[in-house]
């Protein structure tokens, strides 16, 4: 099995700069997951299989600018957190309005048509969180309590990374799977 990398480097051109130039990876040992709260509003999580996450960024891509040299598909923050400290278990925190998550950047207002990803990282690059990716239909779908996440599906020869949506306990209790 194959562990996708992520598209979003936890913060700083020098990752940015890793990724574009020399094709490096940052080792992906977690699993990120989204739901909402009771009000609606977005809720991040994490599940740490190896290492540990230091904190998560929600972003999306957009469209590469023709007259730029770069073949690089850019980025943009969308909303970035601190976790309290190092993530070694499991985490959730309102994405919205964070109780003991350190805002680095407050969530933008999330639009229809847009899919954005939420990704963890770590402040040395040690390690990541595989990205989910979301959308706010995909949102607006969800009942409190449920996480959609993305897991390894293994269909014989080949295998693919694809949403899954199950409650709180399973994703703690599943989600390592997809990285083994």
């Amino acid at each position: 099995m194959r562990r996708r990398a992520s598209a979003l480097p936890p913060v700083g051109a020098v990752v940015v700069g890793c990724l574009a130039l020399s094709g490096c990876t940052v080792e992906g040992g977690a699993i990120a997951g989204v739901g909402v709260d009771d009000q609606g509003r977005p809720v991040g999580y994490l599940q740490v299989c190896e290492g540990h996450i230091d904190g998560a960024t929600v972003y999306h891509s957009v469209e590469p600018d023709p007259d730029a040299d770069s073949v690089s598909n850019p980025s943009v923050s969308d909303g970035s957190w601190d976790a309290p400290s190092a993530v070694s278990e499991s985490a959730t925190w309102s994405l919205a309005a964070p109780d003991d998550w350190r805002t680095q950047t407050p969530l933008s207002p999330l639009e229809p048509g847009v899919e954005y990803s939420l990704y963890g990282w770590t402040n040395d690059n040690s390690w990541s969180a595989i990205d989910v990716p979301f959308t706010v239909d995909d949102l607006a779908g969800m009942e409190p309590g449920q996480v959609r996440y993305e897991a390894w599906t293994d269909d014989g020869e080949l295998g693919d990374w694809a949403p899954v949506v199950t409650d709180v306990d399973e994703f703690v209790r599943d989600a390592c799977a997809s990285l083994t």
